[in-house]
């Protein structure tokens, strides 16, 4: 089944640009403060926050260029994905009438999808690599609610259209 779906080249809509243009700029911004802030970085700092966003885990400010290391790398693993729609799981069946259109919809649905884990991961780096100017270090209560929140809405919103379209 999943070797007779077409192969097919979709270009980006211009949401599609605006979203990974987003998604770059988190990406350099975050890499930007968390070189401008290193050197501010006491040598221990938060590494882990409990469900409640409070901190529970310390270790080395080296742990910093790990969480951008991920940050980076989930970008990547997601852009290199998207490029082969082809190989994703659909609820519909993918013919040659609706694979443009679910291709298209599948691609824009992994496009917000890494935008949200971009900007999720680089809000922990940013709380992260304030340590040292807050005496008070939290991701904050409603932050974990939020961010189940976002990626279930998006994950909503694409299986509505998926199978709308269809």
């Amino acid at each position: 089944m999943l070797n007779k779906r077409p192969k097919i080249q979709i270009p980006m809509t211009p949401m599609d640009i605006i979203v990974e243009l987003l998604s770059i700029l988190v990406i350099v911004s975050i890499v930007i403060i968390t070189i401008i802030l290193w050197y501010k970085l006491p040598g221990t700092i938060p590494t882990h926050f409990n469900i409640r966003g409070e901190v529970n885990s310390s270790g080395s400010k080296s742990n910093t260029l790990i969480l951008l290391s991920v940050i980076i790398l989930m970008y990547v693993m997601f852009t290199v994905l998207t490029r082969y729609p082809h190989i994703f799981n659909y609820l519909v069946e993918i013919t040659e009438e609706n694979a443009i259109i679910q291709y298209k919809l599948a691609k824009s649905f992994m496009r917000f999808l890494k935008l949200e884990i971009v900007l999720l991961l680089s809000y922990i780096e940013y709380i992260t690599v304030n340590a040292a100017s807050s005496s008070k270090i939290s991701l904050g209560l409603v932050f974990l609610p939020i961010s189940i929140i976002a990626i279930f809405v998006t994950l909503g919103i694409y299986i509505y259209k998926s199978v709308k379209v269809n």
